[in-house]
């Protein structure tokens, strides 16, 4: 693929945005974070609100095997019914995450895995008479 070439006019000049693209690019790229336990990157100016959230002190409990953060309405924290386990990835998430857990790379990957173990522990199981 050919790379647009952006030329200025007679009586005009790049823009400074134009001229400087490529410090930019890695001047943004430092200023990223990413957050191994959530599989997820952002701005490093929102790493410590990232921190902080439940969905990020869930994950780590599950990590540790510890009791995930509690929320009740009631109470203003979390219990225990609020939180599902995803028996793929082995992780315990509020119930509201699910659904966009389940679109995630890394979920998509783990059932992945899960589904060539599970046909080879089949085909283990049928014997190696046919294997053929």
């Amino acid at each position: 693929m050919e790379e647009l070439i952006i030329q200025p006019t007679k009586n005009s000049q790049l823009s400074w945005y134009v001229r400087n693209k490529a410090k930019l690019n890695r001047y943004n790229a430092d200023r990223r974070w990413y957050c191994a336990d959530c599989d997820f990157e952002c701005a490093a100016a929102y790493k410590t609100t990232h921190l902080k959230t439940a969905k990020h002190k869930a994950v780590v409990a599950a990590k540790e095997g510890g009791a995930p953060p509690t929320w009740c309405n009631t109470h203003k924290q979390y219990c225990a019914a609020d939180f599902e386990l995803c028996e793929v990835c082995n992780i315990s998430m509020l119930k509201k995450s699910m659904r966009n857990h389940i679109t995630t790379k890394a979920h998509l990957k783990n059932a992945e895995k899960a589904e060539k173990a599970e046909k080879a522990e089949e085909a283990e199981e049928e014997g190696p008479e046919n294997l053929d």
